[in-house]
C-alpha cells in the first residue's frame, strides 16, 4: 500500500457477472460477503464498497461482528459507491 494513498476493495464487479450468468463462480459467490471483507483487511483498505446491505450493516458497530470487524481493521470503512464519492470529494 502506498503512503497517504486510500485503498479500497469494490464487489462491483461480482454483480456484473452474476447478472450475465446465474451459474459459475460469480453467480455462487453473490451472496458471500466473506471474501471482500477478508481481502480489504488483509490488504489493509480503507473502504470497502459495496451496495450490499448485510456488508453496509457492518459500518453500525451495534453488533459482535462489526465491533469485530472494527478491532482487526480500526481504518476500515463500510460504504455505499455514492458515500464513497462524498467522503472522497
Amino acid at each position: 500500500m502506498r503512503t497517504g494513498v486510500p485503498t479500497a476493495v469494490f464487489d462491483c464487479n461480482i454483480y456484473l457477472q452474476a447478472a450475465v450468468r446465474d451459474t459459475g463462480p460469480a453467480f455462487a459467490c453473490l451472496s458471500a460477503a466473506e471474501p471482500y471483507i477478508n481481502l480489504a483487511i488483509a490488504t489493509g483498505a480503507h473502504f470497502l464498497v459495496s451496495r450490499d446491505k448485510d456488508l453496509l450493516e457492518l459500518s453500525n458497530y451495534d453488533s459482535a461482528d462489526e465491533k469485530n470487524l472494527l478491532k482487526l481493521s480500526p481504518s476500515l470503512q463500510v460504504l455505499d459507491p455514492v458515500a464513497l464519492l462524498r467522503r472522497l470529494m
